[in-house]
C-alpha cells in the first residue's frame, strides 16, 4: 500500500535532501575576506589562507602581504598531475608580493611545485619566490611541475631544485604560456633540465634564466632543457650548464621547435657529446639569434677520440632544420673550443661578415632585432646587453665580451682555424652567419 505524505513530513524530507547534497558536494568556506570571484577574488594574508586553494581550485584569489615559510612545513603542490579534477583553474594574483623560503615536496610521482598542475584557464601572475627549494621525481619547478594555463610576470630567486626529469627553474613541463618571467639559481638533475623550463611544448616570451645547471644524463639547457615543438622569443640566458650528452647555451634540445630572437651568454660543457653555444641539438628553426656563451667543451677523453664535430658554436649538432633571418655567434677571448665546420646534412653558409664586439657592447644602436620597445640598455657594470625593460638587477656578468678586455686576453687565444675565410683573431668577437638549406 502507497502512504501519502503529510504537508507536515515535507520540511523533514528537505532537510534530508539538503544534508545529502551537502555531504555529496561539500562546500569549503574560505577564511578569509573575498567571495573568490574575478571582481571580490579571495584575499590571502597568511599561510594557512594560501593552503586553502586546493579545497576549491577554481576560484580567484589575490596575495595582500608577503609570506615567509621558514618555521613551516614542507609544502605539498596544490593540484596533481595523477588525479583527476585535481587541477588549478582559477587565478592567483601574487600582487607583487613575494613567498620566501618555501621546502616543496611531492608523494606524487609527477608535478611537484607551489602548485603541481594548474590547467587550461588557470592563471598565475605578478608573484615572485625568493629561497625556493624543491624536488620530485618529473615535471617539478618552483612555481608549478606543469603547467597548461597562463603564467605572467612571476620569479623565482635563489631556486635549488632537484628532480630526474623535466626540471626547471620556474616551470618543470610547460604546454601553456609563460611571460615576462625569470630564474636564478641552482639545479641538478638527470634529464632534461632547464633555467626557466625544463620542457616546453608551449609558448614563451621575453623571459630569462641565469642559473647553474648539472645534469647527470641529457638535455640541459640554460634556459630550456627540451623545446619539444614549442615557440620561443624574446628571451635569454645567462647560465653555467653541465651535462652528460646534449647540452647547450639557451636549450639542451630544440626538437622541431621554433626560437627566434634570444641570445645566449654563459658556458656550457658536456661531458660526453653534443655540446653547443645555443643548442645541444637543433632540429628546428632558430632565427635571428645571437650565440654569445664564453666556451663550449666536451669532456677530454670524448674530445681526444676524435670525434670534434659533436661540439659546435651554435649547435652540437644540426639535424633536419631550417634558420631564417641572422645567426651571431662569439669568439671569446680566452679561447673556445669547438668543431667549425658543419656536418654534410647542415646548412651551407650563404656568407659570413665580422662584427667587434664595441659594436654592440653597451651600443643599442646595433642589436638590430633586440632594439625593440621591452630591450633596454641598464646600468648594469658587467653586463652591456639587451636585458628586458622591467629588469632592475643584473642577470650576472658577462663582461668578457666588453671590449676593454680584449687587449689583455688576445694574446692567449690558442690557435683559432679558419672559419669559412674568417680568421677568428683577437678584437674580433662576432661572426654574422646567415645559413639557409
Amino acid at each position: 500500500m502507497i502512504k501519502h505524505l503529510s504537508i507536515n513530513s515535507v520540511p523533514s524530507l528537505m532537510i534530508i535532501l539538503f544534508i545529502f547534497v551537502l555531504c555529496c558536494n561539500p562546500v569549503y568556506a574560505f577564511s578569509g575576506d573575498g567571495n573568490g570571484t574575478s571582481e571580490n577574488p579571495f584575499q590571502i594574508t597568511t599561510i594557512e589562507q594560501l593552503d586553502e586553494i586546493r579545497n576549491n581550485l577554481s576560484a580567484s584569489y589575490i596575495l595582500m602581504n608577503d609570506l615567509d615559510f621558514s618555521d613551516s612545513d614542507v609544502w605539498e603542490p596544490i593540484g596533481s598531475f595523477q588525479e583527476e579534477k585535481n587541477f588549478f583553474s582559477g587565478q592567483l594574483n601574487g600582487n607583487g608580493k613575494i613567498i620566501q623560503n618555501l621546502s616543496i615536496s611531492s608523494s606524487k610521482s609527477q608535478s611537484s611545485g607551489l602548485f603541481g598542475y594548474i590547467d587550461q584557464g588557470g592563471e598565475v601572475k605578478n608573484l615572485g619566490l625568493v629561497n625556493p627549494s624543491f624536488s620530485g621525481d618529473s615535471g617539478v619547478g618552483s612555481l608549478v611541475g606543469r603547467n597548461y594555463g597562463s603564467i605572467q610576470n612571476c620569479s623565482a630567486v635563489h631556486v635549488k631544485g632537484n628532480s630526474n626529469n623535466d626540471l626547471g627553474g620556474l616551470v618543470g613541463c610547460n604546454f601553456g604560456s609563460i611571460a615576462g618571467c625569470f630564474a636564478t639559481g641552482e639545479l641538478f638533475g638527470e634529464n632534461t633540465i632547464g633555467g626557466l623550463v625544463g620542457a616546453n611544448y608551449g609558448f614563451i616570451n621575453c623571459s630569462y634564466a641565469a642559473c647553474s645547471i648539472e645534469g647527470k644524463g641529457y638535455e640541459a639547457g640554460g634556459f630550456v632543457g627540451n623545446n619539444f615543438q614549442g615557440k620561443i622569443q624574446n628571451c635569454y640566458s645567462n647560465s653555467a650548464v653541465i651535462g652528460e650528452s646534449v647540452v647547450g647555451g639557451f636549450a639542451g634540445q630544440n626538437y622541431e621547435g621554433f626560437i627566434e630572437g634570444c641570445y645566449a651568454t654563459g658556458t656550457v660543457f658536456a661531458w660526453q657529446d653534443y655540446a653547443g653555444g645555443m643548442a645541444g641539438k637543433n632540429r628546428g628553426v632558430l632565427k635571428d639569434s645571437w650565440v654569445l656563451t664564453k666556451s663550449v667543451n666536451v669532456g677530454s677523453t670524448y674530445f681526444e677520440s676524435g670525434n670534434k664535430k659533436s661540439i659546435g658554436r651554435v649547435a652540437g649538432i644540426n639535424e633536419y632544420f631550417y634558420n631564417t633571418g641572422s645567426i651571431y655567434w662569439a669568439n671569446p677571448w680566452d679561447g673556445m673550443t669547438t668543431n667549425t665546420k658543419f656536418r654534410k646534412e647542415d646548412p651551407k653558409t650563404e656568407y659570413s661578415t665580422t662584427v667587434r664586439s664595441e659594436d654592440i657592447w653597451g651600443n643599442p644602436d646595433n642589436w638590430g632585432n633586440f632594439g625593440s620597445y621591452f630591450w633596454a640598455l641598464k646600468d648594469f657594470e658587467n653586463y652591456q646587453l639587451p636585458v628586458f625593460d622591467w629588469q632592475t638587477e643584473s642577470p650576472g656578468d658577462a663582461s668578457y665580451l666588453n671590449p676593454e678586455n680584449s687587449a689583455e686576453k688576445s694574446k692567449s687565444i690558442p690557435g683559432f682555424e679558419l672559419i669559412f675565410g674568417i680568421l677568428a683573431l683577437a678584437g674580433v668577437a662576432f661572426v654574422y652567419r646567415k645559413m639557409k638549406w
